[in-house]
């Protein structure tokens, strides 16, 4: 009677390669680990940011302003300093508002860290942005969770946290990015326009045509043409009353036209006024921006277009009033992904920040 098993030498080299029979059945695989996100770096380091100097170290965006005007910011007000806190184009010195302390201590508090920020500048920032808290009508004091997860431990099952969509994180970082103050009336009157928007009637999807193109030179190679020789004026036939004549395009002494009954591809559009509910919704449909074209995605090798309708404007839900749209600042998770996108925007904002004077002249050469 044969043996069912493998000879004794086969079965040594199946242990010593650690391909057992058992070992193929039950293969474990490693977790998936969370990842932290990371702002990316679109500006330059400012002149007098005093990075690399004096063993004077900080992370970025932080580094996009000058020394001076870090140093205000990171300590308590004292009157007595010599470091004040200034334009960054022509050094005047300025008074921060709350609202600039508060961007500040935030973005300082999201691009620290761990092992490398002191105990004791963490309590600083704590307690500096409870006394700003304090001021912009905020009792409730913050205080950071001691355990933190790469990414963000909120973050993993909602990604916007702590926004409720991606659409609140967008007007919101895109509001901070360009305001330098907010004030009661500013912010019910911000308000009140996406709630306006938000409450216009449902507008029908766009057709995929509804985007006006140019003619390129194959459409007019492909497109039925009409031939007559020399550039003199040609009499025409009832019939031919209704063609265009492209006089502009003449080559080797010959007009073309275009029949009317036939127009070309390019040309085609069926939205018949500027006015149509479709481009009334890509008007009204950010505070800021138009809405960018439909994304396109492929099925089955066919190219189809997304309807911009997903992309209209939502109603904001998780903040009402001046407070909470703050007091959600202090919500943002560290590495996660709006912590990133805090910090981007604070980029764009310190990028842009100028005193009137500096704003005016950069504005006017500009234009």
């Amino acid at each position: 009677m044969e043996s069912s098993f493998p000879p004794q030498g086969a079965q040594k080299r199946r242990f010593e390669h650690g391909t057992t029979p058992s070992s193929k059945r039950h293969k474990s695989f490693p977790e998936k680990r969370p990842i932290g996100h990371k702002p990316i770096a679109r500006y330059q380091k400012h002149k007098d940011s005093g990075v690399g100097q004096n063993f004077h170290s900080v992370p970025y965006p932080l580094t996009l302003m000058p020394y001076d005007s870090w140093y205000n910011l990171h300590n308590r007000e004292d009157p007595t300093s010599d470091r004040k806190f200034q334009c960054p184009t022509c050094r005047i010195p300025r008074t921060p508002t709350a609202h600039t302390r508060k961007l500040f201590l935030v973005a300082e508090r999201l691009s620290r860290t761990d092992g490398i920020v002191s105990t004791a500048e963490k309590n600083q920032n704590e307690e500096l942005n409870w006394e700003i808290n304090y001021q912009l009508g905020i009792l409730d004091p913050f205080v950071e969770d001691p355990i933190q997860v790469p990414g963000g431990k909120n973050s993993q099952k909602n990604q916007w946290y702590p926004y409720k969509s991606k659409f609140e994180m967008d007007k919101t970082f895109g509001l901070l990015s360009v305001t330098h103050d907010i004030t009661e009336g500013s912010f019910k009157l911000w308000m009140s326009a996406l709630s306006f928007l938000a409450d216009l009637p449902d507008l029908p999807a766009p057709s995929p045509n509804c985007y006006p193109t140019f003619p390129t030179s194959r459409d007019v190679m492909s497109s039925p043409l009409q031939l007559t020789s020399g550039n003199k004026p040609q009499v025409r036939m009832p019939q031919e009353i209704e063609e265009i004549d492209l006089t502009d395009d003449a080559v080797d002494g010959h007009i073309y036209k275009y029949p009317s009954q036939q127009t070309p591809k390019s040309l085609r559009n069926d939205c018949t006024s500027p006015y149509s509910p479709h481009h009334l919704q890509n008007t009204y449909s950010s505070p800021y921006a138009t809405q960018p074209r439909p994304a396109r995605t492929e099925t089955n090798g066919v190219q189809q277009e997304i309807p911009l309708r997903s992309q209209r404007v939502q109603e904001v839900m998780s903040y009402k009033t001046l407070q909470d749209f703050y007091s959600l600042l202090d919500q943002i998770e560290r590495t996660s992904y709006v912590g990133a996108r805090f910090l981007e925007a604070y980029a764009d904002y310190l990028q842009n920040d100028a005193c009137k004077s500096c704003w005016f002249k950069r504005t006017i050469e500009d234009i």
